[in-house]
Parts: C-alpha cells; structure tokens; sequence
C-alpha cells in the first residue's frame, strides 16, 4: 500500500515537471515567434527622424539609400556627423559620387566602389578622397580591382597603411607602391612621334 501511494506521488511530480517543460517550451516558441522589430524603413518625402531619438544603448545603421536628389542634405550630414555620438554607423548609396555632400565624403571611413568610373567622376574621386592615390594611381587600381563581374573596390581610409588601404573586393590588398612603379615603368604614348612622323612624310613629299 505505502509503495503505491509512493508510486503515485512520484507520478504527480512527473506530469508537474512535463507541464513545466511544456509551458517553458511554448514561451520560448513564442519568444523566437514574434522577434523584436529590426529594421525601419522611413520616406523621406514623410522626413527623416531626429537623432536625438535614436537609442545610443543600441548598435544603430542607417541606410541612406538614392537620396542624393533630396534637395536638402543637412539631415543626412547631421547623422553622418553626429552618428557616432549615437552609435549610429551611416551608409550612404549612390550611383553619383561626385554629387554626395563633400561633408559626408569627409565622414566616410570606407568607401566602395562597384563601377568603373568615367574620367570626369575619377578626376573628382582623385581631388575628393583623401586616398593618398592620384588620377593615374586610382586608373590603374580600377583596372586591378575589377575583373570580374561584381568585383569592387574597397577604399579603407582608416589604415595609415597606404599599400593596404585599396583592396579588391574585401581581402585582396592592391599595392599603392606597386601600383606607381608599374606606372613610371609602363611605355607612354605620346602624340610627339606621331607629329614627327607627320613632319617627316610632308618633306618627303616635297622632294
């Protein structure tokens, strides 16, 4: 008899702890079921929020995505400023470097590159980021860096390293020092031989 009534008891605790498993369970489901809100998405037609609201308790990035038509850019450049003071981390999408606020140029710690630029967007990416490269450097690190489709490249402005700050891609570094001997080493071409080469053929013909 007291071996049954043990029995029985010692069942009760059993289902008491399957319940608890169970009710543990379903909390924990619904936990992973209706995740906090990750991400926001804002028109900018509607106005960008202060950054006085953003929590700096949280790692915050905001994507600023083909916004350089917005006529009035001081709302991104107070984020680009201010951002760190809120641990905001700021990325700014366009298809016109040269168009995007040079305060904001001046803020950036990376820049990434997926198109070959044109000579002008070069001549302003030359005079715009402090990459320690000039027209010629970048030209040729362009040529290096893109190969293949969906190659880019990866400016890092924040290594005093010069021969590590260009990379293809995210891990492929491309020498500056190789970079500029190639070009002093590379044959020029040059419109003198060909002007003399007119010359030449012009006394010829006067014989």
């Amino acid at each position: 008899m007291i071996d049954e009534e043990i029995k029985q008891e010692w069942k009760k605790e059993m289902d008491k702890d399957e319940k608890k498993k169970k009710n543990m369970s379903f909390k924990i489901d619904k936990k992973i079921s209706e995740p906090e809100p990750i991400a926001e998405f804002v028109n900018i037609d509607q106005g960008l929020p202060n950054i006085d609201m953003v929590d700096s308790s949280k790692q915050n990035i905001l994507v600023f995505d083909d916004c350089i038509l917005n006529k009035d850019q001081n709302a991104f450049i107070d984020f680009f400023v201010r951002g760190r003071h809120k641990n905001c981390s700021c990325i700014y999408l366009t298809q016109k470097f040269h168009a995007v606020p040079s305060i904001i140029r001046e803020q950036a710690t990376d820049v990434i590159f997926y198109t070959k630029p044109s000579m002008f967007a070069l001549n302003a990416i030359a005079a715009s980021v402090p990459s320690g490269a000039d027209y010629q450097d970048l030209k040729e690190i362009f040529n290096r860096s893109m190969k293949k489709p969906f190659d880019f490249l990866h400016v890092d402005l924040r290594t005093p390293d010069l021969n590590k700050r260009f990379k293809r891609n995210m891990n492929q570094p491309i020498s500056l020092d190789d970079v500029r001997e190639y070009n002093e080493n590379k044959p020029r071409k040059t419109r003198k031989k060909k002007k003399d080469d007119e010359v030449k053929d012009e006394d010829e013909s006067l014989i």
